[in-house]
C-alpha cells in the first residue's frame, strides 16, 4: 500500500505455484483501486513538495500526515527510509482530498490484508475446481486458469477429497463469509475506478 501501514514484502525469486495465485487474485482484485489512489496521493505529495520549494529527481517524496509517513512504492523504492519523507506545508490547501485519500488508502490497505490471509487459508485446502469456482467466481478463476491446473495436479497426488476436508472448507468458507462478500464487491467496483481512471 501507500502509507506506513504498508505490508509491502519482497517476492521470492521461485515463487510457489500457491504464491504465484495468490499474487494473480490480489492484483486482479485491488490492482486498479491501488494504481488510482497511488495516483492521487502521488498528486497530493507533489503538490506538497512544490510548497516546499524542492524539485522532484533522486530520491521519490513522501508526506507526513496524521502522524504517519505515506509514499507510493515503485521498483526499487519500498520502504519509508527509501523517500524523502516531507512534513505536511502550513500553506498545504484544504485537507479534504489528503483526507478522503488516506482514509481509502487505509481502507483498501485493511481489506487487502484480510483477504489475503483468507486467500492463503483458502489455497491451502485442497478442494476441487468448482467448490473455488463457487467462492472466487468464473472472472477470478479464469485468471488463474493455467496455474490452478498445476495446483490441482499437485494436490491431487497428495490429497483424497473427502467428508473431512469437505466440512473444513465449508467451515473456513462460512467463517469468512464476509470477506468473500467483501471480494465479491471488490469486482463489482472493478469497472467504476477503471472509467474513472480514464477520466
Amino acid at each position: 500500500m501507500c502509507s506506513a501501514r504498508s505490508r509491502y514484502h519482497r517476492h521470492s525469486k521461485d515463487p510457489s505455484t500457491r504464491e504465484v495465485i495468490q499474487r494473480k487474485l490480489l492484483k486482479h482484485l485491488y490492482g486498479d483501486h491501488v494504481r488510482y489512489w497511488g495516483a492521487k496521493l502521488t498528486k497530493l505529495i507533489n503538490q506538497n513538495r512544490d510548497l516546499h520549494h524542492l524539485k522532484p529527481g533522486g530520491v521519490p517524496f513522501g508526506i507526513h500526515y496524521v502522524s504517519r509517513p505515506w509514499w507510493v512504492p515503485r521498483l526499487q523504492y519500498q520502504e519509508p527510509a527509501d523517500f524523502h519523507i516531507l512534513p505536511m506545508h502550513p500553506q498545504f490547501p484544504d485537507e479534504k482530498d489528503l483526507i478522503e485519500v488516506t482514509a481509502s488508502l487505509t481502507e483498501l490497505d485493511i481489506e487487502k490484508y484480510e483477504v489475503n490471509r483468507f486467500l492463503i487459508g483458502l489455497l491451502g485446502l485442497p478442494a476441487p475446481a468448482e467448490e473455488f469456482e463457487k467462492v472466487l467466481g468464473t472472472a477470478l478463476m479464469a485468471g488463474i486458469a493455467k496455474e490452478f491446473k498445476i495446483l490441482q495436479r499437485k494436490d491431487s497426488t497428495v490429497f483424497l477429497w473427502d467428508a473431512a476436508l469437505n466440512q473444513a472448507w465449508d467451515d473456513y468458507v462460512e467463517e469468512h463469509a464476509y470477506l468473500v462478500t467483501a471480494m465479491c464487491t471488490r469486482i463489482m467496483v472493478n469497472l467504476i475506478t477503471k472509467e474513472a481512471m480514464q477520466e
